[in-house]
């Protein structure tokens, strides 16, 4: 598994989902600036970081007056769900991709830093995952999220890998409503 560059998708109140290289990209506390629009004449806004996870590769940001509707995590989902991933490959354009969930498992792996194992669980998709798709969602035929992007494998170019939405949710209980920044780390990648 390979990680990939960031990308966000708004998960709960005033917060979104990120991967470790935007976090890394911004010090305890400084902010780092989110273009909510992509380029469509949206607004700018400055977000901070109030979770880092190294563990999970999952950081969580407080984004003030966000205007944006949160998504409902869907429950699990079983082996051959299809939907898509939806990210920004190498930084660039929206792209949509058909997903299909392969498998659902607790994968064994190491952290960002490979510095200890660590279990996740995670479901295994055949999709085109590249790098700028990590930390969007995974969703469903409906539109509804059912996992968030992590990893593409180093082996198949047609095989990633997502966070289940209870991993998600592990993290938006241990947050809470908690507003304050935190540090970052260095980045792996």
């Amino acid at each position: 598994m390979s990680p990939g560059a960031g990308d966000h998708v708004r998960v709960g109140h005033h917060q979104v989902r990120l991967d470790r290289e935007a976090a890394a990209e911004q010090q305890a506390s400084a902010a780092l600036a989110l273009d909510l629009d992509r380029g469509r004449g949206g607004a700018r806004s400055t977000a901070t970081v109030v979770w880092f996870d190294p563990r999970r590769d999952l950081a969580l940001l407080n984004v003030p007056g966000i205007t944006l509707d949160p998504l409902r995590l869907v429950s699990a989902v079983r082996s051959g769900t299809t939907g898509a991933v939806i990210g920004y490959p190498g930084g660039g354009r929206q792209a949509v991709v058909g997903a299909r969930v392969v498998a659902r498992t607790t994968a064994v792996g190491r952290d960002i830093y490979s510095s200890s194992l660590v279990r996740r669980e995670i479901y295994v998709l055949r999709a085109k995952v590249r790098k700028g798709d990590s930390g969007g969602p995974v969703v469903d035929r409906s539109g509804r999220p059912i996992g968030v992007v992590f990893a593409a494998s180093t082996v198949d170019p047609n095989e990633g890998y997502a966070l289940t939405n209870a991993e998600l949710r592990a993290v938006l209980n241990q947050v809470g409503a908690s507003r304050s920044p935190v540090g970052v780390s260095k980045c792996a990648a």
